[in-house]
């Protein structure tokens, strides 16, 4: 005996973190993104578009975005870092400046990942 389940999709993970980020970056003038040119996939650009002096778009120059946004927080703004299938983690072991400052990214494609550091 089985019983039906009705099971809803919820928002995209993708929306959700838009949106949650545009709405924490309204609270929070600290808040800075810093994109892999992948920002309607990630959806950063909804934060671009709220705060467009905070949003730093650096194409495709992934290995540079982690230096940017250390030296964002070395500055005391919170970056979050939005590229597409890039193992940004990659980037932070082996720089040990990089790895002092606090850095939040967000990988997008398949399988989207967190990595936070500190």
């Amino acid at each position: 005996m089985s019983a039906a389940i009705d099971l809803k999709m919820g928002k995209a993970t993708r929306d959700a973190f838009g949106e949650a980020l545009r709405d924490f970056g309204k609270a929070d003038k600290r808040i800075v993104v810093v994109d892999g040119d992948v920002n309607n996939s990630t959806r950063t650009e909804w934060f671009g578009k709220e705060a467009p002096e905070r949003f730093f778009n650096l194409g495709i120059a992934e290995s540079n975005m982690i230096g940017v946004a250390a030296g964002l927080a070395a500055c005391g703004k919170v970056p979050f870092v939005a590229s597409c299938d890039f193992p940004l983690g990659e980037r932070i072991r082996p720089d040990p400046d990089v790895r002092r400052v606090p850095t939040r990214q967000r990988q997008a494609g398949r399988q989207p990942r967190w990595y936070l550091d500190r």
